[in-house]
């Protein structure tokens, strides 16, 4: 059934004021013509169709736009996908300016034509706050990435590159960051080293939070070779190829940060443990002729034996580590570390490759623990 024009369920008086017979109406006021007169002197000009056309509009309902963003706001935390937003900003300019501005606040692009179709839209580089996406992606779009000058949160997955292709990524990609970051994880780093943390701290000084993790790298759901193959292309416990223990580590890596004189939460995703305590491990549960290496492929931390002989020195290392590194950041709060030995402790990851240690700060004193103060 077809929508009724509203003109045709008001008063027949409406109608005769909109068609200009007011004065053959029964009942009309004779005076009607003075109360114009006195509507202009008034300054209210118009017709009194014009003037019920305007008290008409003046009537509806305005939904505040602060109303309007809170429910965009919780429609993408519930559900942070476009097409909950879709229809939504489909209604008008204003809507759609307010949902596409929450929307893109989050530039998530993993793929090159992602990245060029987005950024096609008028007003995302504005809007964009966080980046989340493939170092091969920003490599490819790195030229507009210093048009996003309104960002304070990078998250860039390394996974795609190798020992040798690190370093020019990472120089191209502080070159064209702004340098006031707040927050930057790289996850699935070939190698964390003191040419890496040096350049981040001296690019952006006011960086919160910094995560570097490596160890995601090691494949653990397929066998045992592949474990032992990816374990060689990572530098995944730098302790003692490259650093004599855990307090020659901290101390380098600890000087090479402490320019950020404002950085809380240090992620380092490397293992503290001694590189031994893979090979040991691998030694003992590789497979047999009785044992494919398809079967049970499970980490150091998961094995009776490793836990017994290095469980213990790991976690003295990794608090030992953590307070030497916060006698270099002033403003330190957490420090996390990839570990094989993960505990019941608060500070214990989820993902079962995570310590944290607390960090707290009396009378000059730095006193660190598995657990918040």
């Amino acid at each position: 059934m077809p929508s009724r024009r509203i003109e045709s369920v008001l008063s027949p008086h409406y109608n005769a004021v909109k068609n200009g017979s007011i004065h053959s109406l029964p009942g009309t006021p004779v005076n009607t013509s003075r109360r114009r007169l006195r509507l202009r002197a008034q300054g209210v000009v118009g017709s009194p169709s014009c003037l019920l056309q305007q008290k008409l509009h003046t009537s509806q309902c305005i939904v505040p736009v602060e109303v309007v963003e809170e429910i965009v706001v919780a429609i993408l935390a519930e559900q942070p996908t476009f097409s909950s937003i879709a229809n939504l900003s489909l209604a008008s300019y204003q809507f759609r300016q307010i949902a596409f501005r929450n929307f893109f606040k989050n530039f998530n692009a993993l793929s090159k034509r992602a990245w060029c179709l987005l950024t096609g839209i008028s007003g995302v580089y504005s809007w964009a706050r966080s980046i989340q996406s493939l170092s091969t992606t920003i490599f490819h779009n790195i030229e507009t990435l210093q048009h996003f000058q309104n960002i304070h949160t990078v998250n860039v997955d390394m996974s795609p590159e190798g020992l040798n292709t690190q370093r020019t990524f990472i120089k191209y990609l502080l070159a064209h960051l702004p340098s006031r970051l707040l927050h930057l994880k790289l996850c699935f780093l070939p190698r964390i080293d003191t040419n890496l943390l040096s350049g981040i701290a001296e690019r952006f000084p006011a960086l919160k939070t910094l995560a570097l993790t490596c160890t995601e790298r090691l494949i653990d759901d397929c066998c045992w070779d592949c474990y032992e193959e990816t374990s060689t292309c990572t530098l995944h416990s730098p302790i003692p190829d490259v650093y004599f223990d855990a307090e020659d580590l901290s101390c380098a890596f600890g000087s090479a940060l402490s320019p950020l004189t404002k950085l809380e939460h240090l992620t380092l995703g490397i293992f503290l443990s001694h590189l031994d305590t893979l090979h040991y491990h691998l030694r003992h549960c590789r497979s047999t002729a009785t044992t494919p290496a398809i079967l049970q492929v499970y980490g150091p931390g998961s094995c009776t034996y490793c836990r017994l002989a290095f469980e213990s020195g790991t976690w003295n290392g990794e608090l030992f580590a953590s307070a030497s590194v916060s006698r270099f950041l002033p403003a330190l709060k957490s420090v996390s570390w990839s570990s094989y030995f993960v505990g019941d402790q608060p500070g214990d990851g989820l993902d079962g490759l995570t310590t944290t240690a607390w960090v707290r700060r009396e009378e000059g004193k730095v006193s660190v623990r598995r657990a918040p103060w």
